[in-house]
Formats: C-alpha cells, structure tokens, sequence
C-alpha cells in the first residue's frame, strides 16, 4: 500500500524535515529540495502496517455487599502499536475523513490517538 505524504513535502519546504535539515549543514547541495519539490515519486511512501488495535482486559472482583451482585474491572487500550515504515505520524490515513475519496492521503490529518480506558462495572 501507498501514502501520497503531502506533509512531507510541506516539511521539507518549511525546513522541518531531514533533507531540509542535510541541505541547511551543507551535507547535500542547496536547492536541492526545490529541485525535487514539484516530483511526486518524492511524496510517495510505503504505507503498509500492522497495528496492534485493541487489547481488553476484564477480571471479576468478589463483591463485598449483598446489595452488589457482580463487579468488573476492565482495562482496555486502543491504537496502541503501529509496526511500519512510514515516514509521517500514521499510514492509516484519510484527508477525506470517513469518505473513501482521498484514502491514503497524508495531508494535514490528525492521527488516530491512541487511548486508555479503565472501566468498573457493578450490577445492583
């Protein structure tokens, strides 16, 4: 799978990125992110992931009341770890939000956050 990475380019341009970092020490000659600035082979990274998506853990507590008839601890964590090569925040991406339209464009979005969620349950 492919990313068509338009904040890597923007990086570059603005002076934030690793080419743009090598061309201000003098380790590549200047202009050289101009010159491969319009080349979109350049913005093209691999996509492909593993994600490890969701992990839930849930174990019963003795009650201690007899107003109480069952009591749960779960801890749960979401989004927690992307195995990839993907040079921006996350390849699962979409500039389009939730629309099939502009899948796999990396421009501007916000990641997908990973969260931690702790839940206790009780029925009465």
């Amino acid at each position: 799978m492919s990313v068509f990475n338009a904040d890597k380019r923007t990086r570059q341009g603005v002076g934030l990125g690793n080419l743009a970092e090598q061309e201000l020490r003098g380790s590549i000659p200047r202009g050289s992110i101009f010159a491969i600035y319009n080349t979109q082979e350049f913005r093209v990274d691999d996509g492909s992931y593993v994600k490890l998506r969701e992990v839930a853990l849930s174990y019963g507590l003795p009650t201690f009341t007899k107003f109480i008839t069952s009591l749960s601890l779960s801890l749960v964590g979401r989004n927690l770890y992307s195995w990839d090569k993907y040079n921006g925040f996350d390849p699962e991406t979409s500039a389009g939000g939730a629309s099939d339209l502009l899948r796999a464009i990396d421009f501007g979005n916000v990641p997908i956050p990973r969260t931690y969620q702790v839940k206790l349950a009780a029925t009465f």
